[in-house]
């Protein structure tokens, strides 16, 4: 990043990380920082927090984050992941039907199993070994599962992997009947594209982040369990429903209504900074004009 840096020469720095805001501090500019991990206290991530924190000027997050950052915190009511994944930037591509095999209106299920090797992963656990044969062949019964793994994938996966280029996946989510993950971002970009979502790993419980707690309890989107078997039998559950699909774009659309476009609105922010901090502070209702109507 400090080659990288040295070379560009920016005027601001914005990221999502502790590298962002010890470069800032060693080339002397300012640091706007994107998160909406919200780390449980005395973690190693929250430690990590504590540790970078001083060196950014402004730090934004979704609505409803559960800690305050004080003066430089910006609350605003969207997702990171609306910032690709809005109806004003993604257009779903339905040729990846015929990438995948699967004919138009024919159901499908994805399930994507974490390898939980990150930093904010640590004695974080998803779906045992077992866990995930039993998923597939129960599923199996019902429509077509395709599963795409991070690590190193099993045998007894490999006829059903999801064989496709990375930067297709958003597309096979949208078509997707159901996607069921032990991982965090591929559960809230499916909600976010009307695809129902089961979440299930440790992370679950009291403490669990706000965005999940908000897209199940406010939205009806994923579904977040704690226990694997409860999402294996909420999995069967609503494969069987025969119009799931049309129920989940209803909610997607009252999603879309309520939150801002987080990319028009980053732009904006990052333009007019450190102006556009002071307004955010004094007046927050000013990212309303980034709602999409």
């Amino acid at each position: 990043m400090m080659k990288i840096l040295r070379k560009f020469r920016p005027d601001i720095i914005a990221g999502f990380g502790v590298y962002d805001a010890y470069a800032s501090l060693i080339f002397g500019k300012p640091c706007i920082e994107f998160t909406d991990s919200e780390p449980p206290i005395n973690s190693i991530y929250s430690i990590e927090v504590q540790m970078y924190k001083p060196f950014i000027d402004s730090i934004i997050t979704p609505e409803l984050f559960a800690y305050d950052f004080g003066k430089k915190h910006i609350r605003i009511r969207s997702y990171k992941e609306l910032a690709y994944l809005h109806k004003r930037y993604f257009v779903p591509r339905n040729d990846i039907l015929k990438m995948i095999g699967v004919n138009k209106g024919e159901s499908y299920v994805i399930l994507r199993f974490n390898a939980l090797d990150a930093v904010h992963d640590a004695k974080i656990r998803g779906f045992s070994y077992e866990q995930k044969l039993l998923l597939v062949r129960e599923l199996k019964k019902y429509t077509k599962v395709f599963v795409s793994c991070e690590g190193a994938v099993p045998k007894e996966f490999d006829k059903d992997l999801l064989r496709i280029p990375k930067n297709r996946i958003h597309d096979a989510i949208f078509f997707s009947s159901l996607l069921i993950a032990d991982t965090q971002t591929m559960v809230t970009e499916a909600g976010i594209l009307g695809t129902p979502a089961i979440r299930c790993n440790s992370f679950v419980g009291e403490k669990d982040m706000s965005n999940f707690r908000e897209l199940e309890k406010r939205y009806g989107l994923i579904f977040n369990y704690g226990e694997p078997q409860r999402a294996i039998d909420k999995a069967i559950e609503l494969i069987q429903i025969s119009d799931l699909k049309a129920r989940w774009q209803e909610k997607r659309e009252r999603l879309l209504k309520e939150k801002i476009d987080i990319a028009a609105f980053m732009n904006w922010f990052i333009e007019n900074f450190p102006n556009s901090h002071q307004i955010m502070i004094s007046d927050p209702s000013f990212q309303f004009n980034y709602l999409v109507m």
